[in-house]
């Protein structure tokens, strides 16, 4: 399989493992509990998969890569909230920060495609976005653990 397929695949993947764990975090009165559970965490390992097949398929120690690597590393964050026998404290505060290193990483790919698409369009872009949203975000996975 070359790196551009598995990049298309990976964002199918990926697609369908959001979707999957919207529906699970979305309140359905005719699911149980336990099922919308498990579909999020089904929803969150696709997603991973689906992160990291982008991931390595595109070239080595690029923000675009590295951005999906840490979305990748919050899925799996995410899911290691789910399924280790943690306190309920601790198992939040692993979804918390795992959901926040999904935003992080989701925002240096969006930083790297927008200056692409700004470059793409003859603007020349004035700032690089992702280095001032990288500092915030870091600060905010960094910060001491607040009390739930």
């Amino acid at each position: 399989m070359d790196n551009q397929q598995k990049q298309q695949i990976g964002g199918v993947i990926q697609a369908i493992g959001t979707v999957i764990s919207a529906v699970a975090n979305t309140p359905i009165s005719v699911l149980s509990d336990q099922f919308q559970e498990d579909l999020d965490l089904i929803g969150n390992v696709l997603q991973a998969t689906g992160n990291g097949l982008i991931a390595d398929g595109q070239i080595p120690f690029t923000l675009q890569r590295i951005g999906n690597e840490v979305q990748a590393i919050g899925n799996t964050t995410v899911i290691a909230g789910m399924v280790l026998p943690l306190e309920d404290d601790t198992s939040q505060v692993l979804n918390i920060k795992g959901n926040l290193l999904q935003a992080f990483g989701a925002g240096i790919v969006f930083g790297v495609e927008l200056d692409n698409e700004l470059e793409v369009a003859g603007f020349e872009p004035r700032d690089t976005y992702h280095l001032k949203f990288t500092p915030i975000c870091w600060q905010l996975i960094t910060s001491s653990r607040r009390e739930i």
